[in-house]
């Protein structure tokens, strides 16, 4: 079914077939054409003969050795002992001879004239009608003759058509041993110009599949760029310009208006914070008032932990995070780390496998909050009494940083969507684990603005490993 289903299998399979049949068709055209050239050979030379030789007529064995030295290389020349000599004169014909001569004279002989040389073609037509596909018209008659002229009185000389099919038939039975060495060279020739022909049928879809494959949002503007090779994909080629024109549109107004959006949502939710803030210290202490103010500045601090997220995502899409690379010792930040979740996270055991003196040259601010993001959802998405492993390597690559837990109820499609906007591990957006469905989309656009790659994977006892790599230098 995948062979059927691959262009490259489909035509080197229909070039195969196509080839096989062009050879077959023209050995039987060849077959058909050839017979009729033969016997416009054969009669030419005779008649090329009767001039050279016709002192020799008489004398049947002088007669032939002068036709063979007529024509020495001729491969028709072979059929020279089937001649039959006819004629008023010539003693030393037998009354047997006489008789054949008189028989096929009146009744079944073609005469062969140099103005008549087509005949094979006149008579193509009653052949095709009677499907005889492979023989020409002489091989209609028992006797093909060749005379000096239509005068009755002149000897003439006359060939069984049976012995020029006989030649014809050890022509082919050459011919068709060789073709069975010949034939396995030939298609394995087809064979490889139908690699040639599918490599250079298919250059422009790869061409076109690799653009496809390296499409981010970041690239699409560059995508337009692709040329074309072949004015048969001009047209394919411009769909996909302008399919990337527009998604290139469509991501920078989504990118704008989640900016503008956490931009402008900034000044009143930092309004309305202090208000909440004013309210919780002006109002009596335990009253049921001060208990609804003290909410309300949760949410709004989470709306406004929420803005300054996405505010740092658009940034993220737009390709527009400004770093402030420096020197950072990744191993110290790690180890202090674990060390503070030894403190804090009592009911949790902590493990750690630190290579010392990681020094990376990036942002220091957002690959705190990375790590630190990675930490927390730890945390969050551990079991009871569970536990979590930091381990950093430093590799001839960059470096390697992984923190694992063991999870319970890990969904499905975590691995697939782990790094979505607004998407919850615990598979619905409840608060029983605290959360917004952003941190992890922040972690791998901070990666890659360090040209990193963050990964996670789940293995069958549920648990769940984020791994980070990056260069050190970049």
């Amino acid at each position: 079914m995948l062979m059927r289903n691959s262009l490259r299998f489909q035509i080197i399979l229909r070039l195969l077939v196509a080839m096989v049949v062009v050879i077959l068709v023209n050995r039987y055209l060849a077959k058909f054409l050839v017979s009729g050239d033969i016997y416009s050979v054969t009669g030419r030379e005779i008649k090329a003969s009767m001039q050279s030789c016709s002192n020799l007529l008489n004398f049947r064995t002088d007669f032939l050795e002068c036709h063979k030295a007529t024509n020495p290389d001729s491969l028709t020349t072979q059929m020279s002992d089937s001649l039959v000599i006819c004629g008023t004169y010539g003693t030393s014909l037998s009354p047997g001879v006489h008789k054949i001569c008189d028989e096929a004279r009146n009744e079944n002989i073609v005469w062969f004239d140099e103005s008549a040389q087509g005949l094979w073609f006149e008579t193509l037509a009653p052949s095709l009608a009677k499907r005889d596909w492979l023989r020409s018209g002489y091989s209609k008659f028992e006797w093909m003759g060749v005379r000096e002229n239509a005068d009755s009185d002149r000897p003439w000389i006359m060939i069984r058509t049976q012995n020029v099919e006989g030649f014809l038939t050890s022509l082919w039975q050459v011919r068709d041993h060789h073709l069975v060495y010949v034939l396995p060279a030939i298609l394995l020739l087809i064979f490889l110009i139908g690699l040639w022909l599918v490599r250079a049928v298919l250059e422009p879809v790869k061409h076109l599949e690799s653009s496809i494959k390296a499409l981010t949002p970041e690239s699409l503007i560059a995508s337009k760029e692709i040329s074309v090779q072949y004015t048969e994909f001009a047209t394919i080629t411009l769909l996909y310009k302008d399919m990337c024109l527009r998604l290139d549109e469509s991501f920078r107004r989504v990118r704008d208006f989640t900016g503008h959006a956490s931009h402008e949502l900034k000044t009143p939710l930092t309004i309305l914070r202090g208000t909440a803030q004013r309210l919780l210290t002006e109002l009596p202490t335990g009253s049921q008032v001060q208990i609804l103010a003290m909410n309300m500045a949760e949410e709004v601090e989470r709306l406004i932990k929420i803005s300054e997220q996405l505010l740092l995502l658009s940034r993220a899409d737009a390709d527009a995070l400004v770093l402030e690379r420096k020197f950072f010792n990744l191993s110290e930040f790690v180890d202090q780390l674990a060390d503070d979740a030894l403190v804090f996270e009592k009911s949790l055991q902590i493990h750690k496998s630190i290579d010392a003196d990681v020094v990376w040259l990036c942002d220091a601010v957002l690959v705190k909050q990375l790590v630190h993001n990675l930490y927390t959802n730890a945390v969050k998405y551990n079991v009871p009494h569970g536990s979590i492993t930091f381990e950093l390597r430093r590799q001839e690559s960059g470096l390697q940083l992984q923190i694992s837990n063991p999870s319970a109820g890990v969904v499905r499609e975590l691995k697939e969507r782990a790094f979505d906007r607004f998407y919850r591990g615990d598979g619905a957006h409840t608060r029983v684990v605290d959360g917004l469905g952003l941190g992890l989309s922040i972690c791998l656009e901070i990666a890659k603005s360090h040209r990193g790659t963050l990964k996670l994977d789940v293995d069958p006892m549920n648990n769940v490993t984020l791994t980070l790599r990056a260069p050190l230098r970049f």
